[in-house]
């Protein structure tokens, strides 16, 4: 249950991220996300006496892509069947 609230709390970021414009703003919001997942863990394994979990840099990572996949895909077909409407 953990994994799947990683994923699906940065999917959210992951969808975000392409919903923010151009392709660079994309590209930056999606790094970004990835980003924020492993400096998050870095800087739990700092304030408490645990190693970084790579597990949660995984599972963030996964969200954020999936997510952003998922979006791109919709929006793909959400722009196809307009045109086709």
């Amino acid at each position: 249950m953990h994994g799947v609230l990683h994923i699906l709390a940065f999917g959210v970021l992951g969808s975000l991220g392409i919903l923010t414009g151009s392709r660079r703003y994309r590209a930056l919001a999606i790094a970004c996300s990835v980003a924020l997942g492993f400096l998050i863990e870095v800087f739990q394994s700092r304030l408490y006496p645990n190693a970084i979990e790579w597990g949660d840099v995984r599972d963030d990572t996964a969200g954020v892509v999936i997510f952003a996949l998922l979006t791109l895909v919709a929006l793909a077909i959400l722009k196809r069947s307009l045109k086709a409407g």
